[in-house]
């Protein structure tokens, strides 16, 4: 008895002692050492139901397996993988044809693919027309695309007519940066197409629509340039360059501002559209490996089965 009442006596002191140490009363120094106790409790059980919690999540995950197994596969199958990359590519491409862009993503740093990408979702015209203006109002970039250009055989013999419609496009001379730099769209496309075969009739009768035609059997290796020449046919189809309109300030056309019917033509997004046009054609015609006309796949295709 006597030890039971010292035993209550120290807790009893003891419960005086906290309660005064934190300035609570007894009552709730009583109520604040139950929620003490509970949490200790809790925390004793923690194992234990992390351990059954795990086996849970392995039963679940063995009865899924076949699924999982199936889902694993897709994600690591090349060609899914390339799929999701083309989407995202063709995305880009859809979303700035819509606010009247083209741009050339194989030789576009992902920083400024992303950008623009954030951009897209946004909705921003004004943004996004300041984004891609932007690009080659620094000298730096106009500096690195004369740079990539003047390594192209197919840009060597009228390197100094791009050259002066690029120094044209960065002093803000439009008037003569675009009518240097447009006509060679076609002219590098005439050589391209006639390399590889693809058209053997005489020069007087080539036209820029029939270059594009053409390029539907040209492939190239690599998904991004695949989806950029895509992007590229679509957005000179799409704005109707190489047909002849009778609007005033048709956009880009080649007639009207070549033949000097259109007078309203001195604007930087057209004058920077056929720089982005132009650097994207670099990239079709630099990289002459990965370019394949559909009759030399043929022959690769034929030679594999032998």
């Amino acid at each position: 008895m006597r030890s039971q009442k010292v035993k209550n006596q120290i807790n009893e002191d003891s419960k005086t002692i906290w309660s005064s140490l934190l300035g609570i009363s007894d009552d709730d120094w009583d109520k604040l050492k139950v929620t003490f106790q509970n949490i200790a409790l809790q925390f004793s059980k923690l194992p234990q139901k992390i351990e059954k919690a795990a086996q849970e999540i392995n039963s679940l995950l063995e009865k899924k397996r076949p699924e999982i197994e199936k889902i694993i596969s897709i994600l690591e199958d090349a060609k899914f993988s390339d799929a999701i990359f083309s989407a995202f590519l063709q995305s880009i491409h859809k979303g700035l044809s819509q606010h009247g862009y083209f741009l050339g993503l194989s030789s576009m740093q992902w920083g400024h693919i992303n950008k623009i990408g954030d951009l897209l979702k946004q909705g921003d015209d004004n943004a996004i027309k300041e984004h891609v203006l932007s690009i080659l109002r620094e000298k730096n970039n106009i500096d690195n695309i004369l740079k990539r250009w003047s390594s192209n055989p197919y840009f060597e013999a009228r390197l100094k007519y791009l050259r002066r419609g690029l120094r044209s496009h960065i002093d803000g001379d439009y008037i003569a940066s675009i009518p240097i730099l447009l006509p060679h769209i076609e002219g590098i496309l005439y050589k391209l197409i006639v390399d590889k075969g693809l058209y053997s009739k005489s020069r007087k009768d080539f036209q820029g629509s029939v270059a594009l035609d053409k390029l539907k059997q040209i492939t190239l290796e690599g998904i991004c340039r695949e989806s950029d020449k895509v992007a590229f046919r679509r957005y000179l189809h799409k704005t109707r360059v190489y047909e002849f309109k009778e609007e005033k300030s048709a956009f880009l056309n080649r007639g009207q501002i070549l033949h000097g019917i259109c007078l309203e033509y001195e604007k930087e997004e057209w004058s920077a559209q056929l720089i982005f046009l132009l650097d994207f054609l670099n990239d079709l015609t630099s990289k002459g490996l990965g370019l394949l006309s559909l009759s030399d796949r043929d022959h690769m295709s034929a030679q594999r089965m032998l």
